[in-house]
């Protein structure tokens, strides 16, 4: 399969194109860290708002008055 493969995109076993050094993947590694702990704030960002929002609506408020005022109506907060 991988000598198929490097066929297929014109190298040979030889060339090796999958070759990198410790630095190469030590800073790849800091980059999927900074990413992944990114995308986890955002996830929970994003959780704290659908959970502000429901809560609003239990209560029969389409929104915090915290949110309207800083910014505005969202699409999910906006009256319907």
């Amino acid at each position: 399969m991988r000598d198929d493969f490097l066929a297929a995109v014109g190298l040979t076993a030889a060339d090796q194109p999958l070759l990198v050094d410790e630095r190469d993947m030590d800073l790849q590694t800091a980059i999927d860290t900074f990413t992944l702990r990114h995308h986890a704030a955002e996830a929970v960002v994003r959780l704290y708002h659908s959970l502000a929002v429901a809560k609003a609506r239990r209560s029969g408020r389409t929104s915090s008055t915290a949110h309207d005022r800083r910014w505005g109506w969202c699409k999910r907060c906006a009256p319907i």
